[in-house]
């Protein structure tokens, strides 16, 4: 259980894999992406400004053998699920 996983609805889920353990990345209506551990634990990914508006959307990718999560609203951008902006 997250509490107060976002500021406003969360409107995204996304089940992965990270380091051999299951990894929820969540999104919301605040433009936020964030990942946690099932144990309620933040996870690596957490990006509070995302985007402008509302993520509408998650998808993940392989590139370059490393997991890469994109996500739109009105602009569509990518982070590594270590943490890192891909662009």
């Amino acid at each position: 259980r997250v509490e107060q996983a976002h500021s406003r609805s969360v409107s995204q889920l996304l089940l992965v894999e990270w380091d051999a353990e299951p990894l929820l990345v969540s999104a919301g209506d605040d433009g936020a992406v964030r990942s946690w551990f099932l144990d309620g634990k933040s996870g690596p990914l957490r990006v509070d400004r995302a985007h402008r508006n509302g993520v509408n959307q998650l998808l993940l990718v392989e590139w370059d053998d490393e997991p890469l999560l994109v996500s739109s609203s009105s602009t569509i951008r990518s982070w590594w699920l270590s943490g890192a902006g891909a662009g």
